[in-house]
This record gives structure tokens, C-alpha cells and sequence, in this order.
């Protein structure tokens, strides 16, 4: 932790251990605001399972469980108490964001006007790009931002051996690999981009295989 980070150690009710990191960002000099941008990033599973080499979390935390909606919300919700207004959330501390479905319900407490009723476009969630999750995303949060890490060139290289690993069928498993195939994430994201009816309405054509 620095002046402008302040990590924070949150212990869940079965006694394990995820990160919270507070961001105060200096505004620009050509920006009429004077107070700090305050930015939360926030866990959504305990340890990871994608193993990227560039993550912490993903080296030397092995998956233990996906956290539950409160889980992730009660993140914000501790700093709320604390009386700091967060500008903005991102979904990317431990965990793949997009691997753990409870992910659409924190999003809803958080986003929905029954709820925190936090304006959309203040949240991003951070992915190693999981196709059919991304899809989700732009059909119930369309103003949530998303941002992408890619960080291999090739399929063979974005795949890892733990995919074979996974509890799918093997029609799952084809339409698995089919889905986080390079060329449809690509396409994906170009669909979410425009976010418009005739993209939208041509999702299936797009992403068909003869």
C-alpha cells in the first residue's frame, strides 16, 4: 500500500481470506475537479484458477470457492459504512470474475434501483475473456464496462491444460472451446461495442460453424 493504495484484508465466515484495494487518483490538470477519484477493486472468488502468469492471486492461490452475491457486495458495502464514496467498482481482484455466476446477482444488488441503485457505468469487470459471460453482461448490463485480458496470441496458448480438467460433457466441452475461440472473442466484443438491435438480432449467425 502507498499514499494513493490501501489494500484491506477481509476474512469470510468459514475463515478464508480475499483483497479489497482502495485507488485515489489524482485529478488532471486540465480537470475542473479538485477531489480525489476514488475507485474500489473488489474479489469475486478465493484463489483463481486461470493460472495467469502475470497474476499473483493466479500463481499462488489455487481456487477454493466462489464468494456468494453478499460476499462481493459486502466489499462495497464496508466502505459505504466507512463513509467513503467510491466513484467507481472494478471486478478485478482474486478471481475471474466471469467464472463465478453469482456475479450477475452482486451486480444486480449493487446496480438495481430496489436495491443500492448505483449508476452502471460506474462498474467494470475485468475477464480473461469467457464468451458466453461477456454475452450476459451486455444483455442484463449493457452500461457496465468490460475490460479485456487477452494476454496470448494463440488458442492453443489461451487454452490451458486445466480445461480439460473442467466437468463437461463432451458436447459441452466442444462448445466450450468453439465459444473461447480468439475470432469469437474478438467478435463478441466488436457485438458489444455497437450494442445495437441488428447486431444483436444476428449473435447466432455470427457465431456459427459449418
Amino acid at each position: 500500500s502507498g499514499e494513493q493504495v490501501k489494500k484491506y484484508l477481509f476474512s469470510t465466515v468459514d475463515g478464508e481470506r480475499i483483497e479489497s484495494v482502495l485507488m485515489y487518483y489524482k485529478p488532471q490538470a486540465h480537470e475542473s475537479k479538485k477531489e480525489f477519484h476514488i475507485s474500489l477493486c473488489i474479489s469475486t472468488q478465493v484463489g483463481c484458477a486461470m493460472g495467469c502468469k502475470f497474476c499473483t492471486t493466479g500463481n499462488l492461490v489455487p481456487l477454493k470457492r466462489n464468494l456468494s452475491a453478499d460476499e462481493i457486495v459486502d466489499q462495497l458495502l464496508y466502505f459505504k459504512k466507512e463513509g467513503i464514496d467510491i466513484d467507481s467498482v472494478f471486478f478485478s481482484g482474486m478471481g475471474e470474475p466471469f467464472a463465478n455466476p453469482y456475479i450477475f446477482d452482486a451486480l444486480e444488488m449493487m446496480i438495481g434501483k430496489d436495491y443500492l441503485g448505483m449508476a452502471a457505468r460506474k462498474f467494470s469487470v475485468s475477464t480473461v475473456g469467457l464468451v458466453p459471460q461477456i454475452q450476459t453482461l451486455t444483455d442484463k448490463f449493457p452500461q457496465v464496462n468490460l475490460a479485456l485480458s487477452l494476454h496470448f496470441p494463440t488458442d492453443e496458448l489461451r487454452l490451458p491444460e486445466w480445461f480439460k480438467d473442467l466437468p463437461f460433457d463432451d458436447d459441452a466441452m466442444e462448445q466450450t472451446l468453439v465459444d473461447e475461440k480468439i475470432d469469437n472473442l474478438l467478435g463478441v466484443l466488436d457485438w458489444k461495442i455497437r450494442e445495437n438491435t441488428d447486431v444483436k438480432s444476428t449473435f447466432n449467425d455470427l457465431f456459427s460453424f459449418g
